[in-house]
Order: structure tokens, then C-alpha cells, then sequence
């Protein structure tokens, strides 16, 4: 285990997650099975509306520090570099423990997994939240179980990541055997591309090929969306929306590709450096492209999970209505990162 600064706020963050993700669970449980009963006292009714705004807090506390825990990974990991001499950035600190016999074997998985639950929990969450806000507009509770199984997903989802981020923390780190990674000193151009997944898309397409794809795919996209966006009443019965989410998944990985493979190495100036880890602390304008990405393609989630779970008789407008800001932001977002990965590579 190793200490420091970053160690110590990510281990404080991890024990009020855990605390907040059990009563987030332990409430909705108790709220679920409060609401199977047919008959309800004025005092029971009373005592569940109190459970429910409680379970609502606590899940707008959780919310909060899964959205401080995400960064906070990437700075932690970011952190532990200067422990090993042969570990150049995140990268390498991802594959501590690689081939090794002990405990620390579980590490690169551990971090892998963290990296998947992290923004899953984030979703869940968002969802929660947007589900709540439509509620909390109209007379009746027509989304209230719909609510209560989302906040228990999310509490499950936030309590899973907890612990796996705990054991990661508590797992000795100093003494095992370093894996070779691609920001290891001793690697070479070669070994950093043949354990690039990325690479494969990439030299099947071929630099300018791939750069072209993804300009015109993700404006593609773009365009797809601001159609959606301008005539969604036409769209309505329309399998549009589920056709626009699937394609924001679809690009995810040429996105990615592009990233790592040609961005990367001209912001970074590094021409046979392909690691996407190495922008967090030299190229934060990147960074904040790939925020503004990822914040995109949750934009066009949300507004599918608005239209899949929020569409009731009572909720119908205020549903699109916020299936519409939805849309708006993610377009947004889209443009602003695509134009800022355009120019910082044009200008690198």
C-alpha cells in the first residue's frame, strides 16, 4: 500500500461512498417494500414519503462523490508514477503487478474494472436524477418505482466500485514485478503498438484514412442528431432515437482509435508515442475535449433513458421537453470537442 496525499483523499472518499452506497440501497429496499402493500395508514404513507426524500439525499450525496471519484482515480494514478523508476506515466502504474504470483496479480483488472464502474455509476445516477426532476413537477408519483429500482441499481453500481477501489488501495504495490508497459523506459515503438488494441483499427485504415472516418462519421453523427433534435415530434414513434444512441456507441471505439493514434502523438510530439494516459498532465486542453466528448455521448443516453422510462400519461411533455435540453447540450458538446480536437491537432 502505498501512502500519500492523493492515497489518503481516495480512501476518505471511498469509506463515505461505502457508508452513503449501503443507506442508498438499505432505503430503497425498504421504500420498494413499503409500496407493495395495498393499504397504506396516513401514518405509514407519511413515514415512506420520509424514507423517499431521505433515500433522495443520500442518493444526491452518492452522486456527488461519484463525480469527485472519477478524476480523482486518474490523479491518484497519476500519483504513484514517480514509485517506480522505470514508469514514465499513468500506463505504466496500470500495469503494476502484471505476471506477478501475488496478491498484486489483481491489480490491472481491479483498474480496468474501475475504469468501466466509474462512469456506469455516473450514468446510473444521471439517470436517477433526471428521472426525480420530472417527478418532482407533476401532482402524482406516476415514476416513483421506476425511480426507486434505478437508485438501487445505482447504489449496487456505486457500492461495487467502492469496494474494488478499496481493495486496490489496500494491495501492496512496492515490491512486485513490473510488467513492460508502453511508458515504461525500456519499450520500444514496436512492443507499445502490439499491445495497442487500437493500433489494429488503425493499421487497417491507415493515418489519413482513420482521421478522415472519423471527422465524417462523427459529423455524421452531429448531423444526425441536429436533425433529431429540430423535428423530434416527427421522430416520436420513430426508432431514431434508438438508432442515434447506437451509432454514439458505435464511434465510441474510432474515436478512441484516433485519439491514441493520431492525436496523442502530434499534441504530444511524440510521433511513436501512442498513449491516451500521457494528456491528462501535458495537454489538458485535450482533456477537456474528451470531457466534453464523453459528456456528449451521455447527453444522447440520458435523453434515451428519459424517453424509455419517463413517458407516462402525466409526464409526456415534460419528458420531451428534457429529452430536447438533452439533445441541445450533447450536440453542443459534440461540436465544441470535435472543433478543439481539430484544432489542437492542425496546430500541434
Amino acid at each position: 500500500m502505498i501512502l500519500n496525499a492523493y492515497a489518503v483523499l481516495s480512501g476518505f472518499v471511498v469509506v463515505l461512498r461505502g457508508i452513503a452506497a449501503v443507506l442508498v440501497i438499505g432505503l430503497a429496499c425498504c421504500v420498494l417494500r413499503s409500496r407493495r402493500r395495498v393499504e397504506f395508514s396516513p401514518t405509514e404513507r407519511t413515514e415512506s414519503e420520509n424514507r423517499f426524500y431521505l433515500l433522495s439525499l443520500l442518493s444526491t450525496w452518492l452522486l456527488g462523490l461519484s463525480l469527485i471519484s472519477w478524476p480523482l482515480l486518474y490523479l491518484l494514478l497519476q500519483s504513484y508514477v514517480p514509485h517506480w523508476p522505470g514508469v514514465m506515466c499513468i500506463y505504466g502504474v496500470t500495469q503494476i503487478g502484471a505476471g506477478s504470483r501475488g496478491y498484486s496479480r489483481f491489480l490491472p483488472g481491479l483498474i480496468v474494472a474501475l475504469q468501466f464502474l466509474k462512469p456506469a455509476a455516473v450514468f446510473v445516477s444521471g439517470v436517477w436524477w433526471l428521472l426525480y426532476r420530472i417527478q418532482r413537477q407533476t401532482q402524482t408519483e406516476p415514476l416513483m418505482g421506476r425511480i426507486l429500482l434505478v437508485q438501487l441499481g445505482f447504489g449496487v453500481l456505486a457500492l461495487t466500485d467502492t469496494l474494488l477501489e478499496g481493495v486496490y488501495l489496500v494491495i501492496p504495490k512496492r515490491e512486485e514485478f513490473l510488467f513492460t508497459g508502453c511508458c515504461t523506459s525500456d519499450i520500444s515503438y514496436q512492443s507499445d503498438r502490439s499491445i495497442s488494441w487500437l493500433a489494429s483499427l488503425s493499421d487497417g485504415l491507415g493515418p489519413k484514412w482513420l482521421s478522415f472516418t472519423f471527422y465524417v462519421v462523427n459529423f455524421g453523427l452531429v448531423f444526425a442528431l441536429w436533425c433529431f433534435r429540430i423535428r423530434s415530434r416527427q421522430f416520436e414513434k420513430s426508432p431514431g432515437m434508438n438508432l442515434l444512441l447506437l451509432g454514439a456507441v458505435l464511434v465510441a471505439p474510432l474515436t478512441a482509435a484516433y485519439l491514441a493514434e493520431i492525436a496523442a502523438p502530434a499534441v504530444l510530439r511524440l510521433p511513436y508515442h501512442h498513449c491516451l494516459y500521457d494528456l491528462i498532465p501535458r495537454a489538458i486542453d485535450m482533456v477537456l475535449g474528451i470531457v466534453l466528448y464523453v459528456m456528449g455521448a451521455g447527453c444522447v443516453g440520458w435523453a434515451c433513458a428519459v424517453r424509455w422510462l419517463a413517458v407516462r400519461p402525466e409526464t409526456k411533455d415534460l419528458a420531451r421537453s428534457d429529452q430536447d435540453w438533452l439533445l441541445s447540450v450533447g450536440l453542443n458538446c459534440y461540436v465544441a470537442a470535435l472543433v478543439m480536437f481539430f484544432l489542437e491537432v492542425s496546430l500541434a
